[in-house]
């Protein structure tokens, strides 16, 4: 029974039959003790079975922006404008999503050592799961009908240390999503929100709605991991056939050989 709950709020599912895609806004704020802002952070996320894109930063951070088609997965910085790509693993295919609602890995998997039972509440089921030596309780508050996480408690020897509430959800692609996710302590002060725009994309769209995320790509300097080997590079420049890739592992053996001139005047094809 208690695995059977803490699946059934899985979407994974869901988002592998998407006939187009999802889109994910996210905004996460952090709160002081007298309720002030103290740090806010944005993410742009759209996934789809065949491939994702998302986008994110802050005002104290550099944007970032990810992606992966399915045969490749890269990223790059919007303030360098340089990345990198490499082949895709299996692993690069999962959806990247940040949700926070236990939707995207089993509950059961990731907590594999600790007691569960299940509780009732009202029409909602509580999975409670516990780990006697450390006196540590997780909660899980979860709607039947929704098949969602709407609450979450941590307690510590009996004491509530922190509880997230997910709420205001909205249906897409066939699963709920919560629009607001607060954090709050022990006291009962907000310390976190998240709040989500999250809406179904047309199959017709979704290359359109991925290049949106991933806008700047074209103009940044992309190089491949695994790069050329030194001899190859030597051999694509003395051809004239050379790219970037080739140029970025010269700089390398040159930087390593401390032949700074060399180095600048492979540097200087990068600008």
């Amino acid at each position: 029974e208690a695995v059977a709950l803490a699946r059934s709020v899985l979407r994974r599912g869901a988002l592998a039959k998407l006939p187009g895609g999802v889109r994910v806004e996210r905004r996460d704020e952090t709160f002081d003790a007298t309720g002030a802002v103290t740090d806010r952070s944005d993410r742009l996320d759209v996934y789809a079975p065949t491939g994702w894109a998302s986008r994110a930063g802050s005002p104290l951070s550099a944007t970032r922006v990810d992606w992966c088609d399915g045969k490749e997965r890269g990223a790059f910085r919007l303030d360098l404008m340089l990345g990198a790509v490499r082949p895709a693993t299996p692993a690069d295919r999962e959806p990247p999503l940040s949700l926070a609602d236990y939707s995207l890995r089993p509950l059961d998997e990731d907590h594999p050592t600790m007691t569960a039972a299940v509780a009732a509440d009202g029409d909602r089921r509580v999975l409670v799961l516990t780990q006697n030596a450390q006196g540590v309780e997780y909660r899980f508050t979860v709607d039947p009908a929704k098949r969602a996480v709407v609450r979450f408690e941590y307690r510590s020897a009996g004491k509530p240390v922190y509880a997230t509430t997910f709420a205001d959800h909205v249906e897409v692609g066939g699963s709920w999503w919560p629009r607001t996710v607060e954090i709050v302590n022990a006291d009962g002060q907000r310390t976190h929100r998240s709040t989500f725009a999250v809406s179904e994309v047309p199959a017709a769209d979704l290359a359109a709605r991925l290049a949106d995320v991933t806008a700047g790509r074209d103009r940044a300097v992309v190089l491949r991991v695994p790069g050329p080997t030194v001899a190859a590079a030597r051999a694509a420049l003395a051809a004239g056939n050379h790219t970037l890739d080739d140029r970025f592992a010269l700089l390398n053996q040159f930087a390593t050989l401390q032949r700074w001139d060399a180095a600048r005047e492979q540097l200087a094809a990068f600008t």
